[in-house]
């Protein structure tokens, strides 16, 4: 009994998210090259664009591009369920999610997301540490500060090291971060 019920769960689980009524509101601005979403856009569609950024972020069907920005839009609609959502981008092993989620904590929860977006500038992929980097220089306390100072000291890779030190020094902008 308890495999057979495992195995619903699973298979649950696995299913491929059912479209809210916001979905197709919600893709169409994903979706924009011209015109990308933002956070006016996205929080005029009403109640449950974030539940609706959760599904597309988590569903598998859905194009990587587009979860990627479903990612970055929930940093726009801090609530703990978007926040676990991006905790587990972080750590999910695709280094683009986590870039994507790196920049939405930051916009998100400021302070708060410190010490997750810390973490990132510890892994290997050069590309997170350097939007970590850029995060951090954007939030800008001295939680920020901190950790920016104490991975200044032992990073190694000129890029890196050129972001943390820029970040040190304000406001950082890094090719294709849109805010």
């Amino acid at each position: 009994m308890f495999r057979f019920a495992l195995a619903l769960l699973m298979t649950a689980l696995s299913a491929p998210a059912l479209a809210g009524p916001l979905r197709p509101q919600v893709e169409a601005q994903l979706d924009g090259i011209e015109s990308p979403p933002d956070a006016i856009s996205l929080r005029a569609l009403g109640d449950g664009v974030s539940a609706e950024l959760i599904e597309i972020a988590q569903d598998a069907e859905a194009s990587r591009t587009r979860r990627a920005k479903a990612l970055h839009a929930l940093g726009w609609f801090p609530s703990a369920a978007t926040r676990a959502v991006l905790e587990g981008a972080l750590d999910g092993g695709d280094p683009k999610m986590a870039r994507r989620a790196v920049y939405a904590l930051g916009n998100g929860w400021g302070d708060q997301a410190v010490p997750a977006i810390e973490r990132a500038l510890a892994d290997n992929d050069v590309q997170l540490r350097i939007a970590a980097a850029a995060s951090l220089g954007n939030i800008g306390t001295p939680l920020a500060r901190t950790a920016l100072d104490a991975r200044l000291k032992v990073e190694v890779e000129p890029t890196v090291r050129h972001t943390l030190q820029a970040s040190l020094g304000g406001r950082v902008t890094t090719p294709g971060h849109a805010e």
